[in-house]
């Protein structure tokens, strides 16, 4: 999952949008409010991803690293979608 997902945010949220959703998700995480014993990596899962969201210079590598992972997934899938066309057709001229 992407940072931005992570936090329940689109990838043009503001600063202010990045802090009310880490609060929000912190708290979720806190381990004296929540005894769930994945909430401690959660949280600094969560914390991570805020950390990276506000710090400019962070978030434009990020945003880069999601850009090419995206198009990654979209050839691959791609790929795949083409190898699934071929032999569908190979299986109809039998």
């Amino acid at each position: 999952m992407n940072y931005y997902e992570m936090l329940g945010l689109a990838q043009n949220a503001t600063y202010d949008e990045i802090d009310k959703s880490f609060r929000i998700m912190a708290k979720k995480c806190y381990s004296e409010i929540n005894d769930s014993p994945d909430t401690k990596p959660l949280f600094f899962d969560v914390y991570e991803a805020y950390t990276i969201l506000k710090d400019d210079n962070k978030r434009k590598i990020y945003n880069e690293y999601v850009k090419i992972e995206t198009e990654k997934a979209k050839e691959t899938e791609e790929t795949f979608l083409n190898i699934i066309r071929e032999k569908s057709k190979r299986i109809e001229k039998k």
